[in-house]
């Protein structure tokens, strides 16, 4: 697969370098540079994009050289940069051009997070801007205990309802799609399917280098919005009191996992041991969160995740 991902983006710097006329070089005032001086990736993020912004009304084309400086991270051992030539071309209204990167991850390798530098080296059309050059840092995945959180789980719990073992996947991550939550949430993917409209619920849980998390119970994460026949309700999973008619939990429900990152244990002792769907009204023409409405489904409780 890798190769596949070679050959494409070598065809695709080839195409983007193919070469202007030197007589149509901008000449009005125009500058080119990175849009941060810092940028961070997983070194298992494999094709990543460097943004370069043209800030003037141009007139002609622009023609950017770059240099590439190893750090710690080492060209072709660590990552590839597709191509050090960007050709910018007067028609273009686009803004930003990236530049183009191959991240070769290292397997299982623990090692510190690794850097180079990428600078803009000359300009022909334009001016260097503010940032002249950026550092890329590849964060390591696999020495940091967030990442190796990462993965599909298998979820076995008790349905408080039925009293019945229940079981279903999770899948964890950084990303809901919209959002990255890098090294502060998890995001868990998927919940019982009896307590989910859809069966493909997202939950959200503080992250914590000590071996702990938590299912915030102030801070709800309303994943989609269905019709509930009466109202428009939001969904989310959060945490319930363990009593004949459960309440909404005013406490997180801890978790923990273990060393080797492979089990993950709910607390069953807290003040708010279950979880479940909560249904809150929803506002369609304001996007608003209104009251509870009640659960959906049954909660679960005893939830355990063991790493698949």
């Amino acid at each position: 697969m890798k190769t596949i991902y070679l050959y494409l983006l070598a065809m695709t710097a080839i195409l983007f370098a193919a070469c202007s006329d030197d007589d149509n070089m901008n000449s009005a005032p125009v500058t080119v540079s990175f849009n941060a001086a810092e940028v961070t990736f997983k070194e298992s993020d494999n094709l990543v994009n460097v943004p370069i912004v043209v800030d003037g009304e141009r007139n002609g084309d622009i023609k950017v050289s770059l240099k590439v400086t190893d750090g710690s991270a080492i060209s072709e051992g660590h990552f590839i940069v597709t191509s050090t030539e960007i050709n910018i071309p007067a028609d273009s209204e686009d803004t930003s051009f990236n530049v183009e990167m191959i991240l070769i991850d290292d397997g299982t390798e623990e090692n510190d997070d690794r850097e180079f530098t990428i600078a803009i080296d000359k300009v022909d059309g334009a001016t260097i801007g503010t940032n002249g050059s950026v550092k890329v840092i590849l964060k390591d995945v696999d020495k940091n205990p967030y990442f190796k959180l990462f993965g599909t789980w298998k979820a076995t719990a008790t349905d408080v309802g039925s009293g019945e073992q229940v079981t279903f996947d999770v899948k964890i991550s950084d990303n809901d799609g919209y959002d990255s939550y890098a090294e502060d949430y998890l995001v868990c993917q998927g919940f019982l399917e009896a307590g989910s409209p859809n069966g493909d619920a997202y939950w959200l849980l503080a992250y914590s280098k000590n071996g702990t998390l938590k299912l915030e119970a102030g801070n709800p994460y309303f994943y989609a919005a269905y019709n509930f026949g009466q109202f428009i309700g939001a969904v989310a999973v959060g945490a319930y009191t363990a009593e004949a008619k459960p309440k909404v939990g005013s406490e997180d429900l801890m978790a923990t996992y273990n060393d080797s990152f492979d089990r993950i244990v709910f607390d069953t002792e807290s003040a708010n041991p279950w979880m479940g769907i909560m249904v809150h009204l929803y506002d369609t023409s304001t996007g608003a969160i209104g009251q509870y409405m009640g659960r959906y489904g049954n909660p679960i409780t005893n939830l355990v995740l063991e790493k698949k």
